[in-house]
């Protein structure tokens, strides 16, 4: 991801039950909060979030990574661990993967003001299984 400047914000990536126009059930979502913090979260019966404290609305290229297994979730940026949980189950719902825009909703932490996210993303990825630390930072390394 390269955000725009500081007026980037909004949802990168997540899941939600519908195919076009806001989800009304959504989570396994990846936001970049109006802080330029980036915020992943999740729906078990009630919300789990894991957050990055430094900021990456700089303008600069960012590999964000989420981890989800049964022994929690991590939240890596440009290969490096900067958050984890626990938590290590989501909501199970029929749905879709959401690039660059669906609904956050005002009960999530520092829900962005736009439900869009401005700036570049490339080469989103979801996989079936959850990469491990060395595998995220040989992405990050592989796209240097």
């Amino acid at each position: 991801m390269v955000p725009d400047d500081d007026d980037s914000r909004g949802k990168l990536v997540g899941f939600g039950n519908s195919q076009a126009g806001a989800s009304t059930q959504y989570d396994r979502h990846l936001y970049l909060t109006d802080r330029g913090t980036l915020v992943f979260g999740v729906y078990s019966g009630q919300q789990y979030t894991m957050s990055s404290t430094a900021s990456y609305a700089d303008g600069a290229w960012h590999l964000a990574t989420v981890t989800l297994d049964g022994s929690g979730m991590v939240l890596y940026v440009d290969g490096a661990q900067v958050a984890s949980s626990p938590q290590n189950a989501a909501e199970d719902f029929l749905g879709w993967w959401r690039i660059g825009y669906d609904t956050v909703g005002g009960v999530w932490p520092e829900t962005p003001s736009s439900p869009h996210y401005r700036g570049d993303l490339e080469n989103t990825s979801v996989y079936d299984v959850a990469l491990s630390a060395a595998d995220v930072a040989a992405h990050h390394a592989a796209g240097r």
